[in-house]
């Protein structure tokens, strides 16, 4: 079986290949890399200069589609400055199964998370109240002065 470093050598030049380059560097959770900073040497790489954030993030996901074991990790840390949350997010690869098992958990949950709401949204489930009651769905009104 090939390691990564192999289908990466093998890969066209483009965006996937700088991808999974930096993603190489950073192989477990210790040696995470901010999206910020992912990007930023993505864009170094020939032919990357002008990628944009989604462009990246859909590369990411082609190479998870292609077995690519990357994980993400979210944090919520409070700036010292101005006392607001602000949202840490970085990649990198699993290093090995518990790692990716670790990730995996959390990654799938958020597949059921996306498959309650649909099922609620589909169903037009009732809306909760802030003082905890439900409200009916309302009807689905379209403004006429738009269309």
């Amino acid at each position: 079986m090939k390691d990564y470093k192999q289908i990466i050598d093998t890969m066209p030049l483009g965006l996937k290949k700088a991808v999974a380059r930096q993603l190489y560097f950073h192989q477990g959770a210790a040696r995470i890399i901010s999206r910020e900073e992912l990007l930023q040497q993505v864009q170094l790489a020939p032919g990357c200069s002008s990628a944009e954030d989604r462009q990246m993030r859909i590369a990411i996901q082609q190479l998870r589609n292609q077995g690519f074991r990357i994980c993400h990790r979210e944090e919520r840390v409070r700036d010292p400055q101005n006392g607001r949350l602000r949202v840490h997010f970085g990649y990198y690869l699993a290093k090995d199964d518990l790692e990716y098992q670790e990730f995996r958990v959390k990654y799938a949950s958020y597949a059921e998370t996306i498959r309650r709401t649909l099922k609620a949204m589909d169903m037009r489930a009732p809306v909760l109240e802030e003082d905890g009651s439900t409200l009916p769905a309302d009807e689905v009104a379209v403004q006429e002065a738009l269309f």
